[in-house]
């Protein structure tokens, strides 16, 4: 991913809890690539049911953009628009 040439990235997280009352969480990464081609790379879906906090998530998230070397140029961030992800005060 830190080859992709971008010049900025996006992030997008989404969190459903299925059927067995397990939060799962997916995270996208968006960018334009050096044709000016606009590409999406899925980063990782996983359990988070252990810890549904902002900050919980807020590891993940980092954990996983630090993985794949996308820290840098990080110009967006989307959500579902959850409370917990999208607030001003204790949000993601």
């Amino acid at each position: 991913m830190s080859s992709t040439g971008s010049t900025s990235r996006k992030v997008e997280v989404d969190e459903t809890t299925d059927i067995t009352n397990r939060a799962q969480i997916s995270v996208v990464l968006r960018y334009v690539n050096s044709n000016c081609e606009v590409k999406e790379a899925f980063l990782g879906c996983d359990d988070l049911s252990n810890d549904r906090r902002a900050q919980g998530i807020s590891e993940y998230v980092l954990d996983v953009l630090q993985k794949y070397k996308c820290t840098e140029k990080l110009v967006a961030q989307t959500y579902d628009g959850a409370a917990v992800m999208a607030s001003e005060l204790n949000g993601v």
